[in-house]
């Protein structure tokens, strides 16, 4: 068995969801119960964010590169639907936001971080979309150059987004 050990300069997270109905609202719940006092304990800053709208998402990913300036080095979850075709679903007002729109928003917080990784958890079939609008290189805040990967996980359409 191959074994790996990494330290990550981690100094927040970030829970952006948007479930869809009452199950998505209790399963994503469960998980945020354990979480919430495990980052307490850790005196890790936890911040949840349900967007009403695609204006209001991508203001608080606005926000957020604002934050990643100050210092924040965030992991950021993304918990919602998306499409192929269509980007980023936000449950409250029935829009989408475009794979190209969302890595628009995404790459300065990168940039403006000295790392950061994005954890995409979409309920359809958008992980190639995702793929695609982000598999290419870009640069980080210290000038190194950053790679952003997607690798899909099969079976669960998960997508993880890691930004060096």
């Amino acid at each position: 068995m191959l074994q790996a050990t990494a330290t990550l300069g981690v100094n927040a997270l970030v829970w952006i969801m948007s479930p869809d109905d009452a199950d998505e609202r209790q399963s994503t719940g469960q998980v945020l119960a354990f979480l919430e006092p495990f980052l307490l304990a850790m005196q890790i800053p936890f911040v949840k964010f349900e967007p009403k709208t695609a204006v209001e998402l991508l203001a608080f990913l606005d926000q957020l590169e604002i934050e990643a300036k100050a210092g924040w080095r965030p992991i950021i979850h993304i918990d919602t639907h998306g499409g192929e075709t269509d980007g980023l679903y936000v449950a409250a007002s029935k829009e989408f936001i475009t794979w190209k729109e969302l890595t628009k928003r995404l790459r300065p917080i990168a940039a403006r971080s000295t790392w950061m990784a994005i954890m995409l958890q979409i309920r359809g079939e958008a992980t190639a979309a995702v793929q695609a609008a982000t598999s290419h290189s870009g640069t980080t805040r210290s000038g190194k150059p950053g790679h952003v990967q997607v690798p899909p996980r099969l079976g669960n359409r998960r997508a993880e987004l890691g930004f060096a």
